[in-house]
Order: structure tokens, then C-alpha cells, then sequence
């Protein structure tokens, strides 16, 4: 494989750093949002929404879960962070280690795509924090995905496959 070469770091060494801090930010943020969730602070910082962020933190679609979503959240990012660690630290097989957290992290941006649009629908407000975070988790899924693909074994190409093949071979 190709690699890009930054300074003495490799692009291919780089990537799970990128995710790295992608999941390190995230888990900052949910765990931030979580504490006002839980009743640990009394208010969330908002710069664009004034109480926005409180009114969606207390909407009816954040307490409908058994656990505050913040919290699932700041869950889901601390798994995203200990596999990035795994792959940075080429822990078991990368391989897996990279579908994995591809996975996860795809599965963590959808629920954040879900809650960010119900955000003005539902709670009839917006949350900063709430936004960024949502932000993040597409950067980390986008970034999750590139980093399993490469990490994957070779695939075979539309050519190489068999089934393929004979569906584009003229009948005889």
C-alpha cells in the first residue's frame, strides 16, 4: 500500500491518531452534556441558543431512554477511543479492530443525525454542544470507514470475482 509521508509519520500511522482525537473530543463533549443530564451541573454552555441547549436536554425525547442520551453518547465514545487506541497500538487484529470501530462509529453518527433533526422538531430548540458533537460523529465515521477499508484485506475487484464474471460473460 502507498503510503503519504508527513514529516517521519506515515498517513497510513496517522489515521488512528486522527480518530484518536475525533473520539476524544466527542467523548469530551457527551460527557459535558451528560454531567448537566445527570444534575452534576446546573447549566450547559451555549453560545448560539441561549437556553437551547437546557430545553433540549430536557425534552421529552431525552427522557424517554432509560439513561440519559448524553451519557450513551459519552459511552459510545469512550468504546470509539479505546478501539482507535487499539489500532494506534496495533493491538489483536487491526483488521477487526477497524470494522469494528467502523461500525460503531457509523452506528453512533446515525443516532446523532436522528437526534440533531428531531432537535427543532421535537424540543422546538437548538443545542450547540448537541450540534457539535453530531459533527464529530460524522468525521468519525467517515474517518472509521477510510481507516477499515484500508486496514482490510485485500477485496477481490469486480474482475477477480468469480460470480461477476460470469454474469458479464455472453452466454455461449
Amino acid at each position: 500500500m502507498a503510503t503519504i509521508e508527513v514529516g517521519t509519520i506515515a498517513m497510513r500511522d496517522a489515521r488512528p491518531v486522527i480518530v484518536i482525537g475525533l473520539a476524544a473530543v466527542g467523548l469530551v463533549i457527551a460527557a459535558d452534556l451528560a454531567a448537566f443530564q445527570l444534575g452534576v451541573v446546573g447549566t450547559v454552555w451555549d453560545p448560539l441558543f441561549g437556553d437551547g441547549s437546557e430545553q433540549v436536554l430536557t425534552s421529552p425525547l431525552s427522557q424517554a431512554f432509560p439513561v440519559p442520551d448524553a451519557l450513551a453518547g459519552a459511552v459510545a465514545y469512550g468504546v470509539d477511543l479505546v478501539l482507535a487506541f487499539a489500532l494506534a497500538l496495533r493491538i489483536w487484529r487491526t483488521a477487526i479492530v477497524a470494522a469494528m470501530l467502523a461500525v460503531l462509529a457509523v452506528l453512533g453518527a446515525v443516532v446523532a443525525i436522528s437526534l440533531a433533526i428531531a432537535q427543532p422538531l421535537i424540543a422546538h430548540a437548538g443545542c450547540t454542544l448537541c450540534l457539535c458533537s453530531t459533527a464529530i460523529s460524522i468525521a468519525l465515521a467517515v474517518s472509521a470507514v477510510v481507516e477499515a477499508r484500508a486496514r482490510w484485506p485485500a477485496l477481490p475487484r469486480p474482475s477477480q470475482n468469480p460470480i461477476a464474471r460470469s454474469v458479464r460473460e455472453e452466454p455461449r
